[in-house]
């Protein structure tokens, strides 16, 4: 049984500000013929390679998005990495390997990112390593983490499915604070209880 210490959660935070424009800058060169994207990726930074990656994952081309979320991944952007985490773990995009996500998971742990930490806590749990993966739960929750937070509050048996859908979404990683409260995805700032399993398989 996982017990969670009582934390004081902030209030939710919008999300960050400018995305929007860079939503926009992304569509131009996600928009642009090979010839001209490829003369402009070499002033690209990792921030455009992430936001032109989104733009195509919302377009359904999930392998074009996948090559622009490496590129990101491999300047050491954090969002990107633990993105990328996500989709080797679904397969979605790139070649399917839960190793490799944990993996990447690991690497942002290590760096106190409280997504990363409920991400790879979850996948240690499912894989019958609840010691340490209640530990990664319980940490990203006192960290601020919204979906720690909510996990821990409700019945652990069974993961909501959209749990995952948020571990997909780009703004659930881009808006989380290294060693710090993230963004919370409904504005609101859950609490979690004690005495609450944090899933069982």
């Amino acid at each position: 049984m996982c017990r969670s210490n009582s934390v004081n959660h902030p209030a939710g935070l919008s999300h960050i500000m400018g995305a929007d424009q860079e939503e926009n800058r992304a569509s131009k060169l996600a928009a642009m013929s090979t010839e001209d994207r490829e003369l402009a990726m070499l002033e690209m930074s990792a921030d455009d390679f992430f936001w032109v990656s989104a733009c195509h994952y919302d377009a359904g081309r999930t392998k074009p998005s996948a090559v622009f979320l490496k590129r990101a991944a491999s300047m050491g952007h954090v969002p990107s990495k633990g993105l990328l985490g996500v989709r080797c773990f679904f397969g979605d995009g790139v070649q399917k390997d839960k190793v490799k996500a944990s993996e990447m998971f690991e690497e942002l742990v290590e760096l106190k990112h409280p997504v990363a930490m409920f991400a790879l806590g979850i996948l240690l749990v499912r894989e019958n390593n609840k010691e340490r993966g209640c530990s990664l739960i319980k940490d990203a929750a006192d960290l601020g983490n919204a979906l720690a937070c909510q996990y821990l509050e409700e019945d652990g048996d069974d993961l909501n499915p959209l749990t995952w859908t948020l571990l997909k979404h780009r703004h659930t990683w881009n808006s989380c604070r290294v060693g710090g409260t993230d963004d919370h995805i409904d504005g609101k700032a859950p609490r979690h209880g004690r005495g609450r399993r944090a899933g069982r398989t």
